[in-house]
């Protein structure tokens, strides 16, 4: 016969006390629980929509100042998410010397000139 010490009762009474799933797995969700943020969307894809909302902008005035500062200012937003710096805060020389160093030329040039080919050069001409 096994005798129990004071100790002993003390713990089983605490392991009897506790619902099974402390000890095994961790609590069940619950309905309002907090759900992780899906993922950002490609940079490609917020590049491009951006893009066909500009380029649906285009003849709107005769002033073409603040079509090129937005059009620069979506290929800079791209390529500082696709490449993972902030182009934002460079100035033209450091963002084409950081480009040099971290992207093939191809990758590059083919991004822009599909765009400028499949639309954009219609709309400006």
């Amino acid at each position: 016969m096994t005798t129990f010490t004071p100790t002993s009762r003390a713990a089983w009474r605490l392991l009897a006390w506790a619902p099974p799933w402390r000890c095994s797995s961790p609590p069940p969700a619950r309905a309002g629980a907090h759900r992780p943020a899906p993922p950002p969307r490609p940079a490609h894809e917020v590049a491009l929509e951006r893009l066909d909302r500009l380029g649906a902008r285009l003849g709107t005035s005769d002033d073409l100042r603040p079509f090129i500062f937005e059009l620069s200012e979506i290929i800079r937003e791209y390529l500082g998410a696709r490449f993972a710096f902030n182009s934002l805060e460079l100035t033209t020389e450091e963002l084409v010397l950081r480009l040099r160093r971290r992207v093939p030329i191809q990758e590059m040039r083919g991004f822009v000139l599909a765009r400028w080919k499949g639309g954009w050069r219609a709309a400006i001409w």
